[in-house]
């Protein structure tokens, strides 16, 4: 303890120095008198006090030991001095070459290694546990058939490869992109492929690491940072970024969350963000916004929360961006256990058009599954119908009649022929069991013995591999 002049107490006082901030602090007031004092006494390493001195202290020369390394970073190396005064330049030589063959150089590597990983770490800006976590998988590299370590690029994508992995285990998720920045010219494929190795290395010591995918909540607060967004903006960006996770969006993370403040900003009158700003600061180009915008855009009303926007405000600010407007008048409403009276109150008040089960759009029916035999019966009894009565009409009138609505988009069943083949061979009775001659040959061409009908099953798969072609 020390005594100093304290400036809130007026008068000299006793001062303790804490060693661990470097701080001076005022004992009576708590003061702190100097902060961060810089130690201009010798390193610990020095060997200039080892004369005989009473205050020289041993125990204090050379770095911690290292639990990652093999040797604990406890090792002796052979320098060629400038003048060879003592020792002969061949026994010196000597010496270095049995210092090299001895020497663990695969310990060299992961040295090499943990101070790249420092630059990284250092150069993005990353805690410490991060640096640590790198440390780790990448000292599990033991030189043993496929864990070897190389040197030049393919070291520098281990290193960011790890830097990754130890981030999105941390749940401090840093993007590829923002890694290769770092990582002395490695590329995306580089580090994706020391990954995949990683992880092999890591499953075969039966050591675990998170694997997880990037959140697109982790990357909020750095992108809504970086582009100056209000605190009231963040809150509404993280709860559509939580609601967003519940619906298909098959987009990248960083598209989303881009589409998500552009969308938020762009509701704002005040804080809009331009959508180059938006890009920049996520790494993700103008056009893949705007898409991701209006594949969202659907779901806009379920995921920008209620608090911040009303529906009517959401709608209008889309509209203007997207030009994807809402018409009343070409929607259809459908209506279950509703009354008669509040059905017609319902239509009367908007200009909506009441719609019946199955759903069709421009005249063609709307499924979301495989179509069902049942869904075939409406079409099959509009066959039967006119082919099926007393007074026949000709053969080539009841074919050139047939409802063919569909055939470009639904595969029709065998049923179909089979009643042209009846009607064919029967008449209107439609038996199936009276015919001669199988009805693919029938509908051959005249020149091949076939009566040249057009096979309602060969026009239906061509038009329906139109679809895929």
């Amino acid at each position: 303890m020390e005594e100093e002049t304290c400036l809130d107490c007026k008068r000299p006082t006793i001062t303790v120095i804490d060693h661990s901030s470097g701080d001076t602090i005022c004992s009576e007031c708590g003061l702190v008198l100097e902060a961060h004092i810089i130690e201009y006494s010798e390193e610990w390493r020095t060997f200039a006090s080892d004369d005989n001195r009473s205050d020289r202290d041993p125990n204090r020369v050379g770095a911690p030991t290292n639990p990652l390394l093999k040797s604990g970073n406890l090792v002796t190396i052979i320098e060629k001095p400038k003048e060879i005064s003592v020792v002969s330049k061949d026994d010196l030589s000597t010496l270095c070459r049995a210092q090299n063959q001895v020497k663990n150089h695969e310990e060299d590597l992961i040295k090499k290694a943990f101070e790249e990983i420092q630059r990284m770490t250092d150069a993005l800006y990353l805690d410490m546990v991060i640096y640590s976590r790198a440390c780790e998988i990448v000292s599990k590299f033991d030189g043993h058939a496929n864990t070897k370590l190389r040197r030049g690029k393919k070291l520098y994508a281990v290193c960011a490869a790890s830097v990754s992995m130890a981030c999105r285990e941390l749940k401090l998720s840093r993007t590829l992109k923002e890694i290769a920045m770092v990582a002395n010219g490695v590329e995306l494929k580089d580090i994706r492929k020391s990954s995949m190795v990683i992880k092999r290395v890591l499953e075969s010591g039966q050591a675990s690491v998170s694997a997880a995918i990037i959140n697109t909540g982790e990357l909020v607060r750095r992108f809504c940072s970086k582009l100056n967004i209000s605190q009231r903006e963040i809150m509404a960006i993280r709860e559509a970024v939580e609601k967003a996770e519940n619906f298909d969006i098959r987009r990248n993370p960083k598209s989303v969350l881009a589409a998500i403040i552009f969308m938020i900003s762009h509701i704002s009158q005040t804080n809009r963000r331009p959508i180059r700003e938006i890009g920049i600061v996520a790494e993700v180009v103008e056009n893949t916004i705007k898409n991701s915008v209006k594949d969202m855009y659907p779901y806009a009303l379920k995921i920008i929360p209620n608090w911040y926007a009303c529906e009517g405000d959401i709608i209008k600010r889309l509209d203007e961006f997207s030009g994807l407007q809402i018409s009343l008048e070409n929607s259809t409403i459908y209506m279950a256990g509703v009354k008669e009276s509040d059905k017609e109150a319902i239509l009367h008040t908007f200009p909506f058009e009441s719609g019946a089960l199955p759903v069709r759009y421009l005249g063609q029916l709307l499924l979301t599954k495989r179509m069902a035999s049942s869904d075939y019966t409406q079409l099959i009894e509009k066959i039967r119908a006119p082919i099926g009565r007393q007074d026949t009409y000709p053969l080539l009138v009841v074919c050139n009649s047939l409802t063919i609505f569909g055939c470009p988009l639904f595969a029709y069943r065998m049923e179909i022929a089979s009643l042209c083949s009846a009607f064919l061979w029967s008449g209107p009775d439609l038996n199936t069991k009276k015919a001669k001659v199988a009805w693919s040959d029938v509908c051959t061409p005249k020149e091949e013995g076939g009566l040249g009908l057009k096979s309602l099953k060969e026009a239906n798969k061509v038009s329906c591999l139109k679809l895929i072609w």
